[in-house]
C-alpha cells in the first residue's frame, strides 16, 4: 500500500470506534440504498471503509449481493465482523482496491 493508502488506513483506525456517531447518517443512507431495490439486485459501495455508515444486515436483506470496495481490506473485514455478517453468502469484500486510481500517482 502506498503512502496515501496508508494514510487512509490510519484514518479508518481512528474512526473505527465511531459507530454510534454515524447512527443517523447510517439510517438515512441505508434507507436510500434499500428503497426500490429490485428482487435480485446487487449493490456496490465504493470507499466503504469501516462500514460505519452502512447497516449491512439491512442491506443484505434487500439486495442479493452487497459488494464493499476500499483500499483498506482490514477496515472492510472488521466492519463486516462488527455487524455480524462476516461470511454472509451475499457479502463480497474487495479490499486493496484504489477506487480513485490515483493514490499511487499522488504518493510520488
Amino acid at each position: 500500500m502506498d503512502r496515501l493508502g496508508r494514510r487512509q488506513a490510519a484514518w479508518n483506525v481512528t474512526s473505527r470506534g465511531q459507530w454510534e456517531g454515524f447512527a443517523e447518517h447510517r439510517r438515512r443512507l441505508t434507507e436510500r440504498l434499500s428503497r426500490g431495490a429490485a428482487e435480485g439486485s446487487r449493490l456496490c459501495v465504493l470507499g466503504a471503509g469501516n462500514a460505519n455508515d452502512l447497516d449491512l444486515p439491512a442491506l443484505l436483506a434487500v439486495h442479493r449481493e452487497v459488494h464493499l470496495v476500499d483500499v483498506d481490506a482490514e477496515a472492510l473485514a472488521l466492519g463486516a465482523k462488527r455487524q455480524g455478517v462476516s461470511g454472509s453468502p451475499g457479502l463480497r469484500l474487495h479490499g486493496g482496491v484504489d477506487v480513485t486510481a490515483t493514490l499511487g500517482i499522488a504518493s510520488r
